[in-house]
């Protein structure tokens, strides 16, 4: 994984734990299993990044609850609040088509 360097006056990073996998396209909060996110079949509980939502304010950090053949997925707890996502807020990927990047 690359390093990033914060230059002068741009203030601090805020570094989450890192995500399985990230999304390329809108993803439905709720659907069918398996799910396919950024060419990873999504296991329960995995951490994903949503970056490309329809709305927005659905874009985030995201847990997978998996039961019966169907998913959920819900924000998880370190990124679930305003307070939490803030400017410059990094988060590793380490699978699928972000692997290795922030």
């Amino acid at each position: 994984m690359g390093f990033l360097i914060t230059q002068p006056g741009e203030g601090s990073q805020n570094y989450k734990t890192a995500v399985r996998a990230a999304s390329s396209a809108n993803v439905s909060l709720t659907g069918s299993a398996p799910i396919l996110l950024g060419g990873v079949t999504l296991a329960n509980n995995d951490r994903v990044l949503l970056k490309d939502q329809s709305n927005a304010a659905e874009n985030g950090i995201y847990e997978i609850a998996i039961s019966s053949g169907s998913y959920v997925l819900t924000r998880t707890v370190d990124a679930n609040t305003s307070r939490e996502i803030v400017p410059n807020m990094l988060v590793p990927v380490s699978e699928g088509t972000y692997a290795d990047q922030l």
